[in-house]
């Protein structure tokens, strides 16, 4: 498991982790700094190459992290199989939305962190209801998986 992300162990873990994560993700992500530098890599992609990179392999990182933490949900029995990267992709396009396009055209100023909160909890649930499996077959999972006296 990813060094910060816990293995989940039930469903309001994986809640709370998949919705720290994403306040994480839009905070840091939406500082203006970060923000500045994203319309550097994209104002030098051809001539600077490497900023745009750098940039990219943040995002990798971030999202290899999440893929590795579904991973870790589906083998718990929490979320339905599938392709855990292509999860932590859709994952990452709900809580994105359109918001980090508006920031770099400048229409859209940064978000309050009750706004981020909302935009994560809206996403997370999303989600969640998209990938989960449902409480019966959660349980038995669980009841399966404990060891026979």
């Amino acid at each position: 498991m990813h060094e910060g992300l816990p293995e989940p162990r039930d469903h309001d873990m994986l809640a709370s982790t998949l919705m720290t994560f994403a306040t994480n993700v839009l905070t840091e992500s939406t500082h203006p700094a970060v923000t500045a530098m994203f319309r550097l890599a994209i104002s030098e992609a051809d001539r600077s190459p490497e900023v745009a990179q750098a940039l990219e392999e943040c995002r990798k990182a971030n999202r290899s992290a999440l893929a590795e933490f579904l991973g870790g949900a589906q083998s718990a029995g929490l979320l339905a199989a599938g392709d855990a990267a292509a999860m932590a992709d859709q994952c990452m396009a709900l809580v994105w939305e359109d918001l980090m396009l508006g920031l770099l055209l400048g229409v859209l100023q940064r978000p309050s962190i009750a706004t981020i909160q909302r935009r994560a909890s809206k996403a997370i649930d999303v989600f969640l209801k998209q990938h989960s499996t449902p409480a019966p077959i959660r349980q038995a999972r669980r009841a399966s998986a404990r060891p026979r006296p």
